[in-house]
């Protein structure tokens, strides 16, 4: 329980660094944007479409954020016993959250990374990457480690008949 509490601690700091950076962009980001690097700008967008710039109605966005929110509460509440998986759903849980008060406020996300070829983003959007890759190989290396031992027991199984 006490690894849950500290990764409760670390998913609520990520939280409020999204909030604050993207506060900082809205304020500070002149309209030109600054470039860092030749393919790398801080630069300030209004995205109202979904990840990717995928068109979508952002009342529909928002229904569905709410609902994926709630689901992952319950898948939550019930990885108190597995820290990755935990980190992994609060990730997730961190940046939808985030993405969907810009929603309620400002009508899309704000978005202030903007890297050559690629859409632009923000640290929610990166909360929900990572958090889904770690998920994902969290559970490929558990269903494998699952299967693996189903195999060992079928092997003993026929060695012994």
């Amino acid at each position: 329980m006490k690894k849950i509490r500290r990764l409760i601690f670390l998913l609520l700091v990520l939280f409020i660094l999204d909030r604050l950076a993207k506060y900082l962009a809205i304020l500070k980001l002149p309209e030109e944007g600054v470039f860092v690097l030749p393919f790398f700008q801080l630069k300030l967008f209004l995205n109202p479409r979904l990840a990717l710039s995928l068109p979508l109605n952002n009342v529909v966005v928002m229904a569905v954020a709410a609902i994926i929110l709630t689901v992952i509460v319950y898948y939550l509440i019930r990885a108190a016993q597995s820290p990755k998986i935990f980190l992994a759903l609060g990730l997730i849980f961190d940046g939808a959250f985030s993405n969907l008060l810009d929603r309620l406020r400002f009508g899309g996300v704000v978005d202030f990374f903007n890297l050559a070829y690629l859409p632009a983003f923000n640290l929610a959007d990166s909360y929900i990457l990572i958090g889904t890759l770690l998920l994902f190989f969290t559970l490929k290396k558990r269903h494998s480690l699952t299967l693996k031992t189903e195999t060992a027991v079928d092997l003993r199984q026929v060695d012994s008949k």
